[in-house]
């Protein structure tokens, strides 16, 4: 009965973060000023929704959502994975998954609107894995929302620019093509994607050859020398 009562406590902690995460959310796009509002643009759309799909569904599977609640997060949930794969938003079939050289799409991409372009943060030049941070979200939220209509576009869609990263920006000798402290904070995020794709039976990366070449470099970079391996 300890053991239950705590899951509930908890699963009533995740449902208050997620309930209030979202919230702040919507308020900024919708009551605010849309693509422009710091907290509702680029990266912070994904760095939010990205833990936040994979909090619910913990906490939804412990009944921790009034109908109510629940029918609100999905519908959030949802909004956002319109908005994510909506290109007057965020036009990732005009950007380049390979580097910044001057002339790749990440400098030479202009949007009708300048405003669209501060909302990400001038995205002429934003480092590339700044786009990860939004592709991996509507992934998440795509598999916390099995049951809807785009769900399995929106995965199939993801995994394509996953794939697209690791072929691309791995290295053969493990480095990926950013620094070795921002390649770990965004391998991090990645692997929240990574995890609910593996618990949705889609596809499981942590025994891919690509990931395991990236970590087994920055431990050989970054740890102390060990002998189990050399």
């Amino acid at each position: 009965a300890g053991t239950d009562a705590g899951r509930r406590k908890q699963a009533g902690f995740l449902k208050d973060v997620v309930m209030n995460g979202l919230q702040n959310r919507r308020e900024g796009m919708l009551d605010h000023v849309g693509h422009c509002d710091g907290e509702s643009a680029s990266i912070n759309v994904g760095r939010g929704l990205r833990p936040w799909a994979v909090l619910y569904d913990f906490a939804a599977a412990e009944g921790a959502f009034s109908e109510a609640e629940q029918k609100l997060a999905r519908a959030t949930f949802a909004f956002y994975g319109y908005k994510i794969n909506d290109p007057d938003y965020w036009p990732a079939e005009h950007l380049t998954l390979r580097d910044d050289h001057p002339r790749s799409a990440h400098r030479t991409h202009w949007f009708p609107w300048r405003h669209s372009d501060w909302a990400f943060y001038n995205i002429d030049n934003i480092p590339h894995n700044f786009h990860g941070d939004l592709w991996s979200a509507a992934g998440c939220v795509a598999m916390a929302l099995p049951t809807h209509p785009e769900s399995r576009r929106w995965v199939k869609r993801t995994l394509e620019f996953w794939e697209a990263e690791l072929t691309q920006w791995i290295f053969p000798e493990g480095a990926w093509l950013e620094s070795s402290t921002y390649t770990l904070n965004s391998m991090k995020d990645y692997l929240i994607f990574c995890r609910a794709l593996a618990n949705s039976r889609i596809r499981d990366y942590f025994s891919d050859e690509r990931i395991q070449r990236a970590f087994r470099f920055y431990a050989e970079t970054l740890l102390p020398y060990d002998e189990r391996i050399k």
